[in-house]
């Protein structure tokens, strides 16, 4: 886990909610305050979809990609006051254990490299998955300064 601390925080916001940057990440958690507190679970909800549009999907990915919910997150934040916090949690495909946690509170922004251990009980052993944390952050890391993101 490595933690990233945004400096222009203008120009982060911006790829975050009006670039595409992040538009193939999928939205497992996203958590607002504002004037109040909304929090959305990025799962899909078969029940929401057609029997036809189902049928259209190649598959059906258990989260929504984070360009489908971006939309909704950016109307809950804009406006004359700043969000008092938030808080993203994107995967890097719906089936990944690897994600990213994008932290704002007190005027400060940071992305935080995340690894989640339960593919360990689905056979990977713990120094596999640790190689597999270690590279996730050096690819996270690049990702942001290559997209001059911190």
């Amino acid at each position: 886990m490595q933690s990233h601390k945004i400096t222009d925080q203008k120009n982060f916001m911006s790829a975050l909610f009006a670039g595409e940057i992040f538009d193939s990440y999928y939205l497992k958690e996203l958590h607002i305050v504002t004037k109040m507190s909304c929090h959305i679970d990025g799962r899909h909800i078969k029940d929401f979809y057609s029997t036809d549009e189902l049928s259209a999907m190649p598959s059906f990915p258990e989260f929504v990609l984070w360009k489908d919910a971006k939309p909704l997150a950016f109307d809950m934040i804009k406006g004359k006051s700043l969000p008092v916090r938030f808080q993203i949690i994107l995967l890097e495909s719906s089936a990944s254990s690897c994600h990213l946690t994008i932290r704002y509170e007190n005027s400060e922004c940071q992305v935080i490299s995340g690894y989640s251990y339960n593919s360990i009980s689905e056979g990977i052993d713990f120094i596999s998955a640790k190689e597999k944390e270690k590279e996730w952050d050096k690819t996270l890391s690049t990702f942001l300064s290559d997209n001059n993101l911190t």
